[in-house]
């Protein structure tokens, strides 16, 4: 959360792959900027649960920067991105105790502001995009190590055309379309405009498509669901989950809470 301290001994983010055998590898970030690998089949194995049974690893890799994002590529499940000042990325082939460790490209478009999001392209394995709580938005290709694309969305629609004095910080969310490999989308936690925004590579101007009347507070967590391309899934700071149609923004299901 924006402005929140996190403890350093709590997760700030999980994520789990099916590394190495079926019961697979977790990865967790951690307030301090650790991040711990843990052999789930060993924790499952185990006669008693024990405080750190089946941990592999732990690195400070982000050096005391919270770790708030991190996610396996799904189509190279050894490859491990994670955020806190910057984006970075362990290659957990080799070694599970001491993964190869790269970034994704330079500059740091992200200097001076916390990473919030991160998210590898569902189709296009060696894309991935990034977000920081000033709302700076950026596409790293990996096969050339540079970013492709990278812009600031501003928190009001009405600034897409005109410049913007002061960003205030926020959690901004992205996530690939899973079937339109140039779309994402973008929503942060800004209680005075609760939208989405959708943009395309091929259009980079302005969002294709905006959805503003699914919350009235900022939005905390979005998914696209894999198995169902139009359909997505938010939580937000009105205490509601939603999950609406992606091309045209309607609400289908609501779980207050």
């Amino acid at each position: 959360m924006a402005g929140a301290t996190l403890s350093p001994a709590k997760f700030a983010s999980l994520d789990w792959a099916d590394f190495k055998d079926d019961f697979g590898i977790i990865a967790g970030g951690l307030g301090d900027g650790v991040i711990t690998l843990w052999d789930a089949k060993k924790i499952l194995e185990s006669d008693e649960l024990k405080m750190g049974r089946g941990c592999v690893s732990a690195t400070n890799i982000h050096n005391g920067v919270p770790v708030t994002s991190i996610e396996f590529n799904p189509h190279k499940k050894n490859l491990l991105a994670s955020g806190g000042a910057e984006v970075l990325i362990q290659d957990i082939s080799g070694s599970l105790k001491q993964p190869n460790m790269y970034k994704p490209g330079m500059p740091n478009f992200h200097q001076g502001s916390r990473i919030t999001s991160i998210s590898w392209n569902r189709i296009v394995p060696h894309i991935l995009a990034s977000a920081s709580e000033d709302g700076k938005i950026v596409v790293w290709d990996l096969k050339v190590s540079k970013s492709i694309f990278n812009f600031t969305e501003p928190s009001n629609p009405a600034d897409y055309f005109e410049e913007r004095a002061e960003q205030k910080p926020r959690e901004t969310s992205i996530v690939w379309n899973p079937e339109i490999p140039t779309q994402f989308l973008v929503a942060n936690d800004d209680d005075q405009n609760p939208s989405f925004n959708v943009w395309d590579l091929r259009n980079p101007q302005y969002p294709v498509a905006t959805f503003a009347d699914l919350h009235y507070n900022g939005i905390l967590s979005v998914a696209w669901s894999a198995s169902d391309p139009a359909l997505l899934v938010s939580s937000a700071k009105d205490y509601r989950t939603i999950i609406a149609n992606s091309k045209t923004g309607e609400r289908l299901l609501e779980f207050p809470t």
